[in-house]
């Protein structure tokens, strides 16, 4: 091979890599797509089920609309701060 071969054939390549990459690329990103629309559509189903189970926990809960919280919560104590800022 002469010089300018091996000169058209090097940018013959850095013409075409970025297209092979993102040809890979996409191949990879559809085989994503079609486990995550499985995954999607389970966790779907598993979604309607726990918001009807909300939907029932929410009916139950106190009628006089009062909120009564899970935890207390710990008061905040103030900290000086530095005077020469």
């Amino acid at each position: 091979m002469n010089s300018k071969q091996i000169l058209r054939t090097t940018a013959m390549l850095l013409v075409l890599a970025p297209t092979l990459a993102a040809a890979q690329q996409l191949e990879q990103n559809t085989a994503a797509t079609e486990t995550d629309t499985t995954q999607t559509a389970e966790a779907d189903s598993s979604t309607k089920a726990r918001s009807e189970e909300t939907k029932t926990d929410q009916n139950s809960g106190p009628k006089d609309g009062d909120f009564k919280p899970s935890e207390e919560i710990s008061e905040d104590f103030p900290v000086p701060l530095p005077s020469d800022i």
